[in-house]
Parts: C-alpha cells; structure tokens; sequence
C-alpha cells in the first residue's frame, strides 16, 4: 500500500510538473507575442520620421519684396529612440524619440545689407520630443490596419535679438528679427499598413491639429495675429523595399505633407496695414511638400531626394510671410528599412 501511494503522489506531481511547464510554456509564448508586436510597432513608428536632408533650392515668388531667394537648404533631425520594458509587459506600447532639429540656408546676398559673403540668415532651431502611444491588440498580425497615437512637444526660435518689425514701417524684420515659440504642441492619431506581403510595400498614415498658444509664443506677433497659431496637419508615406539575400530593404519613398492653418483671425501685410486672409484662401494658408526618395547602394542610411512644394507660409522662423514654390535635389540622410 505504500509504495502504491508513493507510486500516485508521483504520478500527481509528474501531472503538476506537466501542467506548470505547459502554462509556462503559454505565458512564453504570450511573451513572445507581445516582444514581437513591440519590435513591430518600434520599427513602424521609427521609420515614420523625416530624413535629415541637404540640398541645392530654386524657387519662383510672386511676392519678391517678401523674401531673399536662397541657395542651399539643410535640414537636420535625427530622432534619438527611448524605450520602456515595462510599458511592453502590460501591453501597453510607448515611444519616445527626441529630435534635435535644425534648419539652415545660405542666401543670395542682399544689396540692401550689404551682403557680400552669402550669409545663412536666422537659423531654424525646432527640436522635438515626440510620445508616441498603442495596445498590443491593435498591433496583432492579423489585422490589416495598425493604429497609434502621437503626441509632440516643440520648440521654435532663431537665435536671434533683434526687433521683430522694422520701424517706423513696421513690416516683419528679415535681417535678425527675434523669433521665438517657447513651446508648441500637436496631436495626431496614426496608421500603418503593409499593403503587399511579397513586395513589402507599406502605407503610413497621420491626422492631427498644430496648437501654438499664445502664452508661450512671441507676444508681438501672436497679438498682431500675423503669425497663425493652430494648424491642420495630414502626413501620408509609402515606401517600397526591396529584397537583397536574406533582407529587405527601403528602395523607394513616397511622402506626402500637407498642412492647413486654421485660425479665423489671421491676417496679412504688417503693423499699420493689415490684410485679412480668407479661410479658404489656399495661396497663404497651404503647405504642400512631395518628396521621392530614393536610396543609394542597398544601405539603409543614404539616398537621394527630389522635392517639389508650395508654402503659403514658410515654416522658415522669421520668414513666415513668405509664399512660395520651391524645387529641390540632393542627399537624405536617414533610417531607410
């Protein structure tokens, strides 16, 4: 009888043992799911940023008293990524990406300064930090759409001390005016969708609202209403990869930018005459930018670039009035996968 009850303790804990290794076995594999959805996301959201990009500009103006034609435009960002384990554990995705931007242009000189040297007026400096938020359950591999939600901080200034507005005229001071938005926001809801399995050919997408709130913007210009302070943002990106051995590879690059200020009260011209835009007047309230982007040499850092856009207020600091198209070529620099 003894050994009988030692044999059926034995056979009781042998079943114990299987039954553990089996709910281990799951919760690994539920684990694993969610380590594999993670890196997804980290990948998806990661490729979804600009490119630092350096080229030569021409662009025609109908408006040339505004702006100084320029000749060549940098425009450096590179997000530094930050992760959370935790926050992958409990299936609820973030990520961070901290974005030191910086915006350069060399102009034509400028006889009414006295360029000689080709100066870079005003420099951009825009750095970001971006939030971005998702559910392993919309990341799961048998959906089709996966979705994400996006939250930036921002910063806007130029660097420099002068006057905003050139009296007694009063029009928008170019040549070293201060330009500064202590801190800026957007919000944006966003998808990805692979659109060809054997291809690899994916489809971004995101939709969001610009909030500058005057309390932290220029007070000259928030008050003079000149300068718009909300914004309609839509970003649409397909790119196609392509296979190389055992990897694939970001061949191509479609992106598509495009922005709508939306303030009711906004207004053209400067101080002492003021100009009221209409909402629907696209010339000064859109921004439309289409790049290609193709990369160099089956790397996943180097490519080159074709641009071609209309700004009906140029992103450019000081330079906001400015309403133009423009044409660029030259080298992206970035994380093509």
């Amino acid at each position: 009888m003894f050994r009988l009850l030692i044999w059926y303790n034995f056979r009781f804990v042998k079943l114990l043992l299987v039954i553990f290794f089996f709910i281990s076995s799951l919760k690994v594999s539920s684990q694993d799911i969610i380590d594999t959805t993670y890196s997804k996301f980290i990948k998806h959201i990661n490729n979804f940023t600009k490119s630092t990009t350096f080229s030569g500009s021409k662009y025609t103006d109908y408006h040339s008293g505004l702006k100084k034609a320029f000749l060549f435009n940098g425009d450096i960002s590179y997000p530094f990524l930050i992760q959370s384990e935790y926050f992958k554990c409990k299936k609820l995705f973030y990520l961070i990406q901290i974005f030191p931007d910086i915006k350069i242009r060399i102009f034509q000189n400028d006889t009414t300064y006295s360029d000689k040297s080709k100066p870079v007026r005003t420099p951009s400096y825009n750095p970001k930090i971006s939030f971005t938020f998702s559910h392993s359950s919309l990341w799961r591999n048998n959906r089709k759409n996966f979705y994400f939600f996006q939250f930036n901080l921002l910063h806007h200034s130029n660097g420099q001390d002068g006057w905003e507005f050139s009296y007694p005229d009063s029009i928008v001071n170019l040549y070293n005016g201060s330009f500064s938005e202590t801190l800026y926001f957007q919000y944006y809801l966003g998808m990805y969708k692979k659109t060809n399995f054997k291809k690899d050919q994916h489809f971004y997408f995101k939709t969001g609202f610009e909030w500058h709130p005057s309390y932290l913007s220029n007070i000259k210009l928030s008050q003079s209403n000149l300068y718009a302070g909300n914004r309609w943002l839509n970003d649409f990106q397909y790119s196609i990869s392509k296979k190389y051995k055992d990897n694939f590879f970001e061949k191509h690059r479609f992106t598509l930018n495009f922005e709508y200020i939306t303030d009711l009260t906004y207004y053209s011209g400067n101080l002492k005459i003021k100009n009221k835009i209409d909402l629907f007047n696209l010339s000064k309230r859109m921004n439309i930018q289409l790049t290609y982007i193709y990369t160099l040499l089956k790397t996943k850092a180097l490519a080159i670039f074709m641009q071609t856009a209309y700004y009906g207020s140029d992103s450019y600091n000081i330079y906001f009035q400015q309403s133009f198209y423009v044409a660029r070529i030259g080298l992206a620099l970035g994380q093509f996968y």
